[in-house]
């Protein structure tokens, strides 16, 4: 048999090997979602918390490649209006502050037995002109009932 035969032969097995082993492997997946056993509900302020969004999206917390472009100062600006917006939060939780600009903030549960949960965010957002717009990017207009602003959808 030609080497070239053989080579492709291996080629061809392994790559089919590989196609099982996803299938198998997907077919198997076991959701790790939690469950929970009851829903609690929370009287929520939606205009309160929508004005709060909208505050903090006029924080032109614009990131970028070129790390001398980015205006930081802005960014502790945000971390002053979350801790005035969300005093609670502050005095409840602990809170870290990371290479001066990440925040880590960690709530304790009373059951150390239970999984911990992790919510995730981000401050930056990527660069953008005023072009093509309703309203302008940093505006955190609350119009239509929509918050309009970079990062109102993530």
């Amino acid at each position: 048999m030609p080497l070239l035969v053989i080579i492709i032969s291996v080629l061809l097995t392994a790559i089919l090997a590989l196609i099982v082993v996803v299938i198998v492997r997907t077919a198997s997946f076991k959701s790790k979602q939690v469950t929970v056993s009851e829903k609690i509900s929370y009287p929520i302020d939606a205009d309160a918390a929508a004005k709060r969004l909208a505050g903090s999206i006029r924080f032109k917390t614009v990131s970028n490649l070129d790390r001398s472009l980015v205006d930081y100062s802005t960014f502790h600006d945000l971390h002053e209006f979350l801790q005035k917006s969300f005093p609670l939060v502050h005095a409840r939780l602990e809170k870290k502050v990371i290479n001066e600009y990440g925040l880590l903030y960690t709530w304790k549960g009373s059951d150390t037995v239970k999984k911990p949960v992790l919510l995730m965010a981000h401050q930056d957002v990527v660069p953008a002109s005023d072009e093509n717009w309703k309203y302008p990017p940093f505006s955190g207009a609350i119009e239509d009932g929509y918050i309009w602003g970079r990062g109102t959808l993530d």
